[in-house]
């Protein structure tokens, strides 16, 4: 359960930083292929399709790598079976940039590098702590929470 809710809000957390509106975020699930769930909903504003593709892989993969860095695992590029949906989510989201198969891996493993640090600076990894302390206890949050715990670790 706390490993599921450190997923959930490694999705939730960076769907938040990238600009998107967190609807809700959960660690129930009536599927047996996911443990929970991020709902978010995205303005295109004046981004272009590749970029809205690029936030979209970020927050696929940010559940995965904010489990690892938790478990204390840096082999944030190993595709473990209880991710699959979200690697399933990512490279359907590559596929729609259009790239050579070359440059796709180049892009997702830069793409994953980065996310890698990013959740482990300090006021992310405590946003996504303080969210998954939240969903541990609740097991369901609204967008609303993860957005002020977000902008509070942001200003700190």
């Amino acid at each position: 359960m706390e490993t599921a809710a450190y997923h959930e809000a490694g999705h939730a957390v960076v769907a938040s930083i990238l600009g998107g509106k967190v609807i809700s975020v959960s660690i129930e699930s009536e599927s047996p292929e996911v443990d929970g769930d991020a709902v978010v909903a995205w303005s295109r504003g004046s981004r272009t399709g590749q970029e809205m593709a690029l936030d979209e892989i970020r927050v696929a993969l940010a559940g995965p790598i904010a489990e690892m860095v938790f478990a204390g695992e840096y082999d944030y590029l190993r595709i473990r079976e209880e991710h699959a949906v979200d690697w399933q989510i990512a490279l359907g989201c590559l596929r729609r940039i259009g790239l050579s198969t070359q440059r796709e891996a180049e892009l997702l493993q830069k793409t994953v590098s980065e996310l890698y640090q990013t959740i482990r600076q300090d006021n992310i990894w405590s946003s996504i702590g303080d969210v998954a302390d939240l969903l541990a206890v609740h097991e369901t949050i609204e967008g609303d929470v993860v957005r002020e715990t977000v902008e509070f670790w942001l200003r700190h």
